[in-house]
């Protein structure tokens, strides 16, 4: 466990780094600048919604430490969109709310907010990906799922820098417009982020992430990691929700792991998309432990 001292010391270097990159890109990021708050100790990020053009809402809050005030009560807080007009590179913000203090958190005006921002137009669901935290030691996958080259998004403002790694991608509905979530990489057990929103120049990126996701899962489960082949094949399943091979190999991934609901469903979806998956199943060892149930003869017979 991390001392008093040592917490406070990370603490100060981070809030000077924090401060000292503001001051330097605050012209240049095309995302909202960090909290300023002395005292945020952790920071959460939710996405309300997003519009038909490349423009998101948003929840930012910071809080604050252990004895530094109302430890589940935000001291920072930011809710309104990032909006990418063309033929603009820099997005621009419009805050509902931005504040920051002791008493700023509001609950009624914070719910107000949210609700203005989803009846002008802030209604429509995305989707998001997680970023895995570590290299999988594959070069080639990496590649792919640790960086935004698959995504044809270059940001403008030179993201990420050092000491931050990318952590989510959150997609717009109409696919062409994405909201990089960068977190740094200073503490283990405390949130905080910078995020940049960008246009997605590759129509093909969930799909091409998402054979990266089932290449990776294939390869756990041949080392015998059928834990991490299952987390895997789960995002490969969710990003390229038409791609029989993925449901395929996430069904099976689910049935070793003793899940038979979930991966007759999952299965049901493979063979939605290529019938052929019904004889595959059959003969498949992966799904022995469905041979007797009475809905997989019904599905792949």
């Amino acid at each position: 466990m991390m001392d008093g001292q040592s917490f406070l010391a990370e603490r100060r270097a981070f809030n000077a780094m924090k401060f000292s990159r503001f001051l330097k890109c605050f012209l240049l990021l095309n995302s909202m600048a960090f909290p300023l708050a002395a005292q945020v100790d952790r920071e959460r990020l939710s996405i309300i919604g997003w519009s038909k053009g490349c423009s998101v809402a948003v929840e930012y809050y910071g809080y604050p430490g252990l004895g530094a005030g109302i430890f589940n009560e935000p001291i920072s807080i930011q809710i309104g969109s990032i909006s990418l007009k063309q033929p603009a590179k820099t997005a621009v913000t419009d805050w509902v709310i931005n504040a920051e203090g002791k008493a700023v958190w509001d609950q009624g005006k914070a719910r107000k907010a949210v609700d203005k921002l989803k009846k002008s137009g802030y209604a429509l669901l995305g989707s998001s990906e997680t970023v895995p935290a570590a290299p999988s030691g594959w070069p080639e996958i990496d590649e792919v799922l640790l960086t935004t080259r698959s995504l044809g998004a270059l940001s403008p403002s030179g993201w990420p820098v050092a000491d931050f790694r990318l952590h989510q991608i959150h997609y717009s509905p109409m696919g062409t417009c994405t909201l990089l979530v960068y977190r740094w990489t200073g503490s283990s057990d405390r949130d905080f982020f910078h995020f940049v929103l960008a246009r997605m120049l590759n129509p093909r990126a969930r799909v091409n992430r998402a054979a990266a996701h089932l290449d990776l899962a294939n390869r756990l489960f041949d080392r015998g990691d059928l834990a991490g082949a299952l987390a895997e094949s789960a995002l490969a399943a969710a990003g390229a929700q038409r791609d029989a091979e993925a449901r395929y190999k996430h069904a099976a991934y689910l049935a070793l792991s003793g899940y038979p609901e979930d991966a007759l469903d999952e299965l049901a979806e493979a063979v939605r998309y290529d019938k052929k998956n019904k004889d595959r199943a059959r003969q498949d060892p992966d799904f022995e432990s469905l041979r007797k149930n009475k809905s997989f003869r019904r599905l792949t017979r």
